[in-house]
């Protein structure tokens, strides 16, 4: 790399050497670009290192393995979020393209050399070389997509490419027909791409029309510059010419209207060219700033040109011979006679906004011609000045005036100065430096040297030749005094600039004395301005008619508020809309004629009717008034403003951007808008709030984790998880599940149930000799009954963790181990294991760990940046594992699997890992609900053998892998009606077995039944293309059944073809008739689905029940439950929570049979063939009615905590319990004594039942469900009898839904979600933990697809905690609408049945206010950025921002004295700044700490504290006033006489107490009167 040095190029003139431009030497492939903090980011590369820096200081040095050939910043779109992308470092070699970002590193191989990287607004292009293929780059991990150039393709050479989104272009250079071509990029996106992303460029080509002759060869530069007015055109230099063309783009102003040309508008000689990208990080950014050009002409020349104007001419000391872009702003590099290159920086505007101003005010009053002689001067000089020195800059700005609107005096010395070198040493001498900073025209003498000799001739003197004595007429005199006046007056509105003001006094008071004696007006204003005496200014009355007098904008808005007429006291060019330096004065000018409309609106408004505050607000909007440009009016001026705000503020509307509410001291509100920047914020609170605005980080900030990535917040500390082992479910304990669960310890007791990792205590009966030779098969009994019961918790324990948790992305994420060994606490708690030697089977352990698995997993919310693709390959095991098979599964079902490759899939299945697979195709699946995508598609129906062409390998595939691929079917293509996979999914229901080894047929069925019902769900008769399939009446006959059906030949057809093609079991043997066995659930669940929420009566009769004892002989008892529990799902609307509902859906026949206790009654009343029946058949039939009901009933009411509901079903539980102690064992069936249900059966509908209850009761931590459910938990088989493995699974569900995600989430009601309720509370529970015969174990889970965040929270915006509050929430049903009360966190009813929600301000702590509640997804997705208060705003956290009334904390409180404030304060707010200022008004004994500790207290008690900033400026305006002296002392009595005004005018009208004491306000009057 080259050395570094340093030159101080002069411009125009010679500088000072505390102010040279320093000019440093750079390697040539230097990329730069500025970050959100200002500063520059350069890259640079030589050999095969690349190196990162900022500010002058190495940030990164990377060594890559082959030769760099260029390096560059790019911004890849990232998918999801449509904002600004943020910066990554993209390094090219000759064989492939490597991007740096965020730790991570990603490499794309290159279909061919590329010799550089053209970056856009969001990719990047490469052009290959030799063919001249262009392709182009969305993301770091897209595919390079070819670029289709319009027209002929042959020999084209890509010149340039605008990284610039506003403006798109692109230029080739077409060889073979030797012209350039123009293009218009823009930006394609497919419809299944995420918002935000990036997926094709699309071109569009241009017309290029010259004036002058083209010659026939690329431009040597091609690039785009902005002139001072803000136009933008392209550049061509062409060599053999020495021309530079410039072109109007499209749109531009004074460019060419038609559309597609780009036409010649100027040319300049020049030899090499390059364009300075202008400051993007500028504040108070009007209009885009103008980025110059750096011409060197065939003399060897340099010069500063903004668009055809030649500003000045460059000299940086050597002879340049080319110039290059650094592509850093302010700056270009040239490259110099000896071989080196130097970089130079080049100001193009002012630093400071009270000189940009000025220029402003120049460029209104003056012509064209003269402005570019003025500002050529200003930047010559603002050259050699340091950029944030004021003084320096402000002297350049007076240097430039001077030369313009000099005197006739020195005008003629002007002349003398060329012949007397004694008039040139009185100009180097320190009485003339001494005089011209002291002098009331000092601002007209030269500040610097005047000589010729550093000044440039020809066209580099154009803005500093004033030795020619050019003058300014008398008119354009007056425009200038009159343009810089309201300049003046716009400062004098501005706190923030008054300390700029008395340096351009003297230069309005000279150029008044310079227009004479029809300015005198003007000069004595700025002499009682200027002086030790103050007024407020004349009457209109006693403005002179023959003299032009001044504006005074103080005494127009006084005016204003007196009602009388303002207009005279206006600037005239205020009226000049191209004066936009002047838009502050017209904002403060019509905020005060609406202040002026709302007060005459109270007084005149109807004692029934409020004051309007949209007068007030709609020019707040308008304006786009913000809480900073307030605390920029000075107090006299802010007082009227805080009256009228404090006005408004009760009763806001939700439809206000959030700057406004932060104006109204409502941060409640505005903290659920989105910001684009931190001014969102005011200080009091921005400590608390900038927490919520690190969750969208700047998107121009440079990401410096190019290796090492930092560390995120974990949601529990370092120590507790050193105290707390882990269990699985670490994410609970957070503040919304302690307010909410904070009266007793439930969520602990839950927790503690559903713990697997720890050993449990294996109680032994008493009076048992430890010395017994049986006791040690009496522990491993024990502990194997213990045993089953913790391998069925994981699957509670994934619905009582889900999305409670945020991995860390650096470290790896731990499975919670799953312990079957118990303690003896007889013997001191020594520990047990379990004796695998006896257990059932070897693999009993395979389906609890993959359990396992899926609960760790479910953990991880939805929507966390941190879960990339690299962070899954990072944590995955590196042998195939059950629990990690369940934690694939689980990352599906909250949607993390999409980010993976096909390949990283392929990865997974080549494993042959059964359980793996499982989790994958599940996963996989559930992750892409609905899409339909054809590659996941194909990787289902290659895991179904059945489907494989007759020429496909066979594989060994078991059934349960085939059976996931079924579901997996149903849903990527949910709700679609495909009818190639509705007729695939329908003869798989009716599938014979294949092979001798197939197992779990009903459970193939099943899936096959479930995809079917997934595929058409809730489509009912609208379901297109499949009329013709009779779909309906096939499935009834697979339910139902029959001797003699019209598809019996084609299910023999059917059969036969599975018969030839060799897939027929040797060892089951079925004839050609349907096994209702097997298909009926399947028939079930796939016809109920397909007709869910219809209300189809048709339908609905087809799961009709038995009506007579003999119709039960055809009838399974257990099917019973299917056929009531899906008519009633169908009849959605008829279900109610009523006791009749329940009785009605029992056939009438079986209500008569059975009696109150249970038991099958032998009456007379009943049918003839009742001894005919088995009575305990009808006791079960009676019990799986009853059960079927009960199941519609809670999956009706999921998720609303119905009360009815809850106690019906409440009521069936504790009935069944009573039936169970009642009933005989399974070996008393058969006797001729036994008319009642068995207890399995009734224990398997007590579960069934006590899930239904939990599905009610979703997410609310009912204490007294939880009682029943841990009852029930705590069984054992002494006293209930056999607990088996599927009681404890479904107990555990249960209790997991009770606390649905930590007491955050519920069920919703839709198709979607009670189809994924039923899929996983299928009736018929494992017996095992192998058993999966009817039903797949890994479908349990399928419920967290019907989980909705319905949890609201509310966040105090001060403390930025979470507190409760008071709501009311008004519900519509189909029986009418009612309100009820409730205490945040809460769980809300469903998003289409909430009417409104407000939150409770009468007699609360918090400030009343509306929340609006979107209807649908698509409303959410609309309306998420403009709508304040919306339940869906963040998506992820329904969080309600809620701010404190201070002045209801203070009720009923006395105040004692300045020594009680600052523990008052302390008490009832967190403000840092009230904090500190009650700490100085207790420690002090002055009468400023009594008068302040009063004021204090009055402000908190009112809830004004932004009024106690008038109270402090009006206190030190009088405590100061005798010390004050020039502009401040006059600019305190005008802002007291408005406040005095106003107090006296308008304050009077509104209808309440005022901010600040009209008695305090009289009082500084009159001692500054």
């Amino acid at each position: 790399m080259d050395g570094v040095k340093t030159a101080r190029p002069p411009f125009a003139r010679e500088a000072p050497r505390e102010s040279g431009v320093q000019a440093k030497y750079l390697p040539t492939c230097a990329r730069g670009l500025r970050c959100s903090g200002g500063e520059q980011h350069e890259v640079c590369c030589a050999g095969r290192e690349v190196v990162w820096t900022a500010g002058g200081v190495v940030r990164q040095t990377l060594e890559l393995q082959r030769e760099v050939v260029d390096a560059d910043w790019v911004s890849f779109a990232v998918e999801g979020d449509p904002s600004p992308p943020p910066p990554t470092l993209c390094v090219l070699t000759e064989e492939e393209l490597t991007s740096y970002s965020a730790g991570e590193a990603h490499a794309t191989a290159l279909p061919g050399p590329a010799g550089r990287i053209w970056p856009l607004s969001k990719g990047l292009l490469l052009q290959e070389v030799g063919s001249g293929r262009v392709w182009f780059l969305g993301g770091s991990l897209s595919e390079l997509l070819r670029v289709v150039i319009p027209g002929p393709g042959e020999g084209l050479v890509l010149c340039f490419v605008s990284a610039r989104g506003d403006e798109p272009y692109l230029v080739f250079f077409d060889s073979g027909r030797g012209e350039h071509r123009v293009f218009r990029y823009e930006y394609g996106r497919e419809d299944s791409a995420a918002p935000g992303s990036v997926t094709s460029i699309r071109l569009q080509s241009l017309e290029m029309r010259w004036s002058s002759y083209q010659y026939p060869e690329a431009a040597s530069w091609v690039g785009l510059a902005t002139d001072e007015r803000g136009e933008t055109a392209l550049h061509l230099l062409q060599g053999k010419t020495s021309q530079l063309v410039a072109f109007s783009l499209p749109g531009e102003v004074g460019g060419e209207q038609e559309s597609g040309v780009v036409s010649e508008c100027f040319s300049l000689p020049a030899v090499c060219a390059s364009s300075l990208t202008p400051s993007s990080c500028r504040e108070n950014q009007r209009r885009r700033g103008p980025s110059g050009l750096i011409i060197l002409t065939p003399d060897s020349k340099l010069f500063l040109h903004l668009g055809a104007w030649c500003v000045c001419q460059l000299d940086v000391g050597h002879q340049v011979v080319g110039l290059e872009l650094p592509r850093l702003e302010d700056s270009f590099v040239a490259r110099l006679s000896d071989g080196s290159a130097v970089r130079v920086s080049v100001r193009l505007e002012a630093f400071f906004r009270v000189t940009k101003d000025a220029m402003a005010a120049l460029e209104v009053a003056l012509p064209r011609e003269l402005y570019h002689e003025v500002c050529g001067a200003f930047l010559a000089n603002l050259q050699h000045t340091c950029k944030g020195s004021f003084e320096e800059e402000w002297s350049s700005f007076q240097d430039a005036f001077s030369d313009l609107v000099e005197t006739r005096a020195e005008e003629a010395a002007a002349v003398q100065r060329d012949d007397s070198p004694d008039w040139d040493h009185l100009l180097r001498s320190s009485y003339h430096r001494r005089m011209a900073g002291s002098d009331e025209h000092g601002a007209f003498l030269s500040m610097g040297p005047k000589g010729g000799e550093g000044r440039p001739e020809g066209r580099g003197s154009v803005g500093a030749g004033s030795g020619t004595g050019r003058k300014l007429g008398q008119t354009q005199l007056w425009l200038l005094l009159e343009s810089l006046h309201a300049f003046y007056e716009d400062c004098r509105l501005d706190m923030t600039r008054w300390p700029c003001i008395p340096s351009l006094l003297p230069l309005l008071r000279g150029l008044a004395t310079l227009i004479g004696g029809e300015a005198n007006q003007y000069e004595a204003r700025y002499e009682l301005d200027m002086s030790e005496s103050c007024g407020v200014g004349p009457s209109v009355a006693e403005r002179m008619p023959k003299c032009r007098c001044p504006a005074d904008m103080y005494q127009a808005l006084v005016c204003v508020i007196d009602s009388s007429d303002h207009s005279a006291w206006l600037p005239g060019v205020l009226d000049n809309e191209k004066a936009e330096h002047l838009d502050w004065s017209r904002r403060v000018l019509r905020l005060y004629l609406s202040v002026r409309e709302y007060c005459f609106s109270c007084f005149s408004k109807d004692s029934a009717e409020s004051p309007d505050p949209t007068i007030v607000i709609r020019t707040l909007i308008r304006d786009s008034w913000s809480l900073r440009d307030l605390h920029h009016l000075p107090f006299g001026l802010a007082v009227p403003v805080q009256e009228v705000i404090q006005d408004c503020r009760d009763n806001p509307q939700l439809d206000w951007p959030g700057a406004v509410y932060m104006i109204l001291n409502r941060q409640d509100l505005a903290a659920n808008c989105p910001a684009d920047d931190d001014s969102l914020l005011n200080a009091p609170y921005s400590l608390n709030l900038q927490v919520r605005s690190k969750e969208r980080q700047d998107h121009h900030e440079v990401d410096f984790r190019i290796k090492n990535s930092s560390v995120s917040a974990s949601n529990n500390t370092a120590a507790e998880g050193t105290r707390e082992r882990n269990d699985g479910m670490s994410g609970i304990d957070k503040d919304s599940t302690r307010l909410r669960f904070s009266q007793d310890l439930r969520l602990k007791e839950a927790r503690k149930t559903l713990s697997s990792s720890h050993a449990r205590p294996v109680q032994l009966p008493k009076g048992m000799d430890l010395s017994h030779p049986e006791t040690n098969n009496v522990q491993q009994t024990k502990l194997f009954e213990m045993a089953m019961k913790t391998m069925a918790l994981p699957v509670g324990r994934g619905a009582f963790s889900l999305s409670t948790l945020t991995p860390l992305p650096t470290e790896p994420f731990r499975i919670p181990d799953l312990i079957l060994s118990g303690t003896l606490p007889h013997q001191n708690n020594a520990q047990i294991t379990l004796d695998t030697n006896n257990l059932v089977t070897q693999n009993m352990l395979d389906w609890p760990e993959f359990h396992n698995g899926v609960a760790a997993g479910l953990q991880l919310a939805k929507g966390q940046a941190q879960l990339t693709r690299t962070w899954i390959v990072y944590n995955k095991s590196v042998e195939p594992s059950n629990s990690h098979a369940g934690f694939l599964m689980a990352l599906g079902l909250q949607g993390h699997l999409g980010c993976l490759s096909i390949t990283d899939i392929y990865r997974y299945l080549s494993q042959e890992d059964d359980m793996t697979t499982i989790g994958v195709l599940l996963g996989v699946s559930a992750a892409s609900t609905g899409s339909m995508d054809t590659t996941i598609s194909k990787m289902l129906f290659l895991h179904i053998p059945a489907r494989h062409p007759a020429h496909y390998p066979e594989l060994e595939l078991s059934s349960l892998i085939q059976a996931a691929a079924l579901v997996g079917v149903g849903l990527l293509y949910l709700g679609s009606s495909h009818r190639i996979m509705t007729e695939v999914l329908l003869e798989e229901i009716i599938r014979k077995p294949s092979t001798d080894s197939w197992r779990d047929q009903e459970g193939y069925a099943l899936a096959a039944g479930i995809g079917l019902g997934l595929v058409n769900l809730a489509r009912g008769p609208s379901t297109k293309g499949l009329s013709d399939m009779d779909l309906e009446g096939k499935l009834c006959y697979f339910m139902n059944g029959g001797a003699t059906f019209k598809y019996s030949n084609q299910m023999k057809t059917a059969s036969d073809s599975f018969a030839a093609a060799g897939n027929v079991s040797a060892q089951v043997m079925e004839d050609n008739l349907i096994n209702l066995n097997v298909t009926s659930p399947a028939a079930a669940y796939a016809l109920g689905l397909m007709y869910l929420q219809t209300n189809d009566k048709t339908i609905a009769s087809r799961f009709s029940n038995p009506e007579s004892n003999f119709a039960l002989d055809f009838v399974r008892p257990d099917f019973i439950l299917l056929r009531v529990l899906f008519r009633s799902l169908i009849m959605w609307n008829e279900v109610k929570a009523t006791s009749t509902w329940i009785e009605e859906q029992i056939p009438q026949f079986l209500r008569n049979a059975v009696s109150e206790d249970g038991s099958v009654q032998h009456s007379t009343n009943i049918d003839i063939d009742i001894c005919e029946v088995d009575p305990h058949t009808i006791a079960q039939c009676h019990l799986y009615a009853l059960t079927g009901a009960s199941i519609a009933l809670g999956v009706r009411y999921a998720g609303s905590s119905d009360r009815d509901a809850k106690k019906i079903l409440l009521d069936n539980i504790l009935k069944l319990l009573t039936f169970k102690s009642k009933s005989p064992d399974i070996a008393m069936v058969h006797a001729s004594t036994c008319n009642r249900a068995d207890k399995p059966t009734l224990e398997q509908c007590i579960c069934v039942i006590a899930l239904s209850l939990s599905l009610v009761m979703a997410g609310s931590g009912d204490l007294e469900t939880f009682k029943l459910l841990r009852s029930l938990h705590m069984r054992d088989n002494t006293k209930s009898g056999r607990i088996t493995y599927a009681t404890s699974m479904s107990v555990s569900m249960a209790i997991g839904f009770l606390f649905l995600g930590g007491g955050q989430l519920s069920f919703g009601t839709s198709p979607k979600a009670i189809a994924a309720i039923l899929v996983s509370l299928f009736p018929h529970f494992p017996t095992s933990t192998t058993d999966n015969r009817s039903h797949l174990q890994a479908l349990r889970h399928l419920y967290v697809l019907g989980v909705e965040n319905r949890c609201m929270e509310a966040v105090d915006v001060e403390s930025w905690r979470e507190v409760r509050c008071l709501l009311e929430i008004e519900v519509e049903e189909k029986g009418g609408a009612y309100k009820y009360e409730c205490l945040t966190p809460t769980i809300l009813p469903e998003r289409s049945k909430i009417r409104s929600i407000m939150v409770k301000g009468k007699d609360g702590k918090y400030w009343r206010r509306p929340v609006k509640v979107s209807a649908s997804d698509e409303e959410i997705e609309e309306n998420s950025s403009d709508e304040v208060g919306s339940i869906s705003i963040p998506p992820q956290r329904r969080r309600l921002y809620v701010k404190r009334k201070l002045g209801q904390r203070f009720t009923g409180r006395t105040f004692h004295g300045r020594s009680d404030i600052q523990e008052i304060v302390g008490k009832y707010t967190t403000d840092p700044h009230l904090l500190g200022f009650a700490h100085v008004c207790s420690e002090g004994d002055d009468d400023f700490s009594k008068t302040f500790s009063e004021r204090l207290y009055e402000c908190l008690a009112e809830d004004k504290p932004t009024s106690l900033t008038a109270y402090l400026a009006m206190y030190m305006t009088v405590d100061g006033f005798q010390l004050t002296r020039g502009v401040g002392r006059a600019l305190n009595v005008q802002n007291m006489n408005v406040a005095r005004t106003f107090c006296s005018k308008l304050s009077v009208l509104l209808d309440r107490k005022p901010s600040v004491e009209h008695g305090f306000i009289r009082a500084c009057w009159s001692k500054v009167a």
